[in-house]
């Protein structure tokens, strides 16, 4: 009898600090990953060290191709500005086209007791947006903390609808690495600008893995409002998948502040 309890203890144990000591896992992934990185940079510089000759006949297409990808670069100029004045045009209708968003979130994670926090700074000007982002998670085992810039987002605005497309990079401050992310999403403003329903991918990788995928949906809801300045509470879900193989669902409540 003694020996079975034992034994039910030890797997207890086992099995609880597997399912809630996944952030230094996260980190071990990200120094082999590293190591990786390294290891296929090093084989790739030497195969690289040949040179190559060009032709004729491939100096001819690439000059084509080059002219192509002038004419398309030049009319998404045109289609961008024109829609830019657009949007500029409608900021007495949608005040929030030109403003500066402050989000302080604060989530946890059951059964797994994460602490996840992710305040944020975006400002808003017609159909650009830059948003900056401070990532923190924690657990039993240790902590996560991130910069997420997304340099430029593009948005559509579509009335209360607006779907973007964002670039930036994510910098992780231990172990010391820097990933190249992106994100796509929409938000949704309803009932007089007073509701809005947001939903937000996010993709953080070097090409060679995916150090973090986010995908978060939230609702925020209009409750104070004087001259410019705007008070929305929210709720919301997080879910985060790092190195495709580790999971992070987290729920939560915090505050959107915005100046328009």
């Amino acid at each position: 009898m003694k020996r079975i309890l034992k034994y039910t203890l030890l797997s207890i144990f086992l099995t609880t600090n597997i399912a809630i000591g996944q952030v230094s896992e996260i980190k071990e992934k990200v120094d082999i990953q590293a190591e990786l990185d390294n290891e296929k940079s090093g084989s790739s510089s030497s195969k690289s060290s040949r040179s190559s000759g060009t032709t004729v006949g491939e100096s001819i297409i690439a000059e084509f191709f080059a002219e192509i990808l002038y004419g398309i670069g030049y009319v998404t100029v045109l289609a961008v500005d024109a829609g830019q004045e657009h949007t500029l045009d409608q900021k007495h209708l949608h005040p929030e086209y030109v403003s500066l968003e402050i989000n302080t979130p604060l989530a946890y994670g059951f059964p797994n007791d994460y602490f996840l926090t992710q305040p944020k700074i975006q400002g808003n000007w017609g159909i650009f947006a830059s948003e900056f982002r401070y990532s923190y998670l924690k657990d039993n085992t240790g902590d996560l903390a991130t910069l997420d810039w997304q340099i430029l987002k593009v948005k559509l605005p579509i009335k209360g609808f607006q779907p973007f497309f964002g670039i930036g990079f994510s910098y992780l401050f231990s172990p010391e690495e820097t990933y190249f992310e992106y994100s796509t999403g929409f938000d949704w403003r309803m009932s007089q600008q007073k509701v809005n329903w947001s939903c937000v991918y996010r993709r953080a990788t070097d090409n060679d893995a995916t150090f973090r995928q986010e995908l978060e949906m939230k609702v925020d809801y209009l409750v104070y409002k004087k001259d410019n300045f705007h008070i929305y509470p929210q709720i919301g879900v997080n879910y985060q998948n790092y190195f495709e193989t580790i999971d992070v669902t987290s729920f939560n409540l915090g505050m959107t502040f915005r100046f328009q």
